[in-house]
């Protein structure tokens, strides 16, 4: 008699291991990121991020990604650049947390923003800009070394570098792929708060 309730208390422990969450297992929340045009005004979107860090002192801060380019870009160039670059690295975070059939949708809408953000630049490049953080209040970038940021940023530049390159191929998908690559591995950056490569 004594057999079956030490069984079923060692079944009990087993299950109640396996059913508790761990640290590796925590679920991704949203973290704020914003775009900032050359007007001033301020795109935002929220990204399914692993690891949150807040911006001490500004609740309502973003994290911001910034662009250099090498051409001046009309108003409305400027807002289909960041509108649709802003919009690709949405799709890529709703992927992220997505079962594989619709994650494989939202990659393919991500490319697709990608693609509009390079072909709106033209014949110029975006590149690396001040990275930081979006004051809201002071309608303000405050620049901010974080590591990450920065890699991330360098990464967004080189992918749409590349995705610029893919329009003017006559087979563009390997530039495609090395392209989200690149945009992968920022948005790797950006989730989990580290520097890849």
């Amino acid at each position: 008699m004594k057999r079956p309730v030490g069984l079923l208390a060692a079944l009990a422990m087993a299950a109640a291991v396996i059913a508790t969450p761990g640290v590796a297992q925590a679920a991704p929340r949203k973290e704020l990121y914003a775009v900032v045009q050359s007007n001033g005004a301020a795109l935002t979107s929220w990204f399914w991020i692993d690891e949150l860090q807040g911006i001490i002192g500004c609740a309502k801060c973003a994290w911001q990604i910034d662009f250099r380019k090498t051409v001046v870009l009309t108003a409305d160039q400027e807002k289909l650049f960041q509108a649709s670059f802003l919009a690709g690295v949405t799709k890529l975070s709703e992927a992220s947390v997505a079962d594989p059939r619709t994650a494989a949708v939202l990659r393919s809408q991500a490319t697709d923003q990608f693609a509009a953000a390079a072909r709106s630049l033209g014949a110029g490049r975006a590149l690396p800009g001040v990275v930081g953080y979006y004051d809201p209040d002071r309608q303000a970038t405050i620049p901010s070394s974080q590591p990450w940021l920065q890699a991330a940023d360098q990464d967004f530049a080189d992918g749409l570098t590349l995705m610029q390159r893919a329009a003017g191929e006559p087979v563009p998908v390997p530039w495609i792929t090395r392209a989200m690559a690149e945009f992968d591995e920022a948005f790797a950056e950006l989730s989990g708060k580290r520097v890849i490569g």
